[in-house]
């Protein structure tokens, strides 16, 4: 396998428009994307930084694993999404080293 590259960051925040204040305004970054995913009770900010993207999480209801995240923890990394050019041969290898997976395609 060769070496994978961070595509983003998630960062789980109660409010994304709050967490623009610092990304914003303090660190100058700018929204690239927004999405809602009414499935998973997320609306989702993809902040361009300059060599990654910052994807921020705001759960829109109480019982999910965002906010149950952000309840027990605070807001912060969530967690690290790396590219790959073969999703599949990927989650096989770390399957067959025992890595514990959330979702298996």
């Amino acid at each position: 396998m060769e070496p994978l590259a961070v595509h983003h960051v998630g960062v789980a925040v109660p409010s994304i428009d709050e967490a623009m204040h610092f990304y914003g305004d303090t660190l100058g970054l700018s929204v690239r994307d927004t999405l809602e995913l009414p499935d998973r009770h997320l609306r989702v900010a993809f902040v361009q930084a300059a060599n990654v993207l910052i994807e921020l999480l705001e759960p829109t209801a109480a019982d999910t694993p965002v906010a149950r995240f952000i309840e027990r923890r605070g807001p912060g990394l969530h967690h690290l999404c790396f590219s790959t050019p073969d999703i599949h041969a990927h989650l096989r290898d770390l399957k067959d080293k025992g890595v514990a997976l959330i979702d298996e395609l």
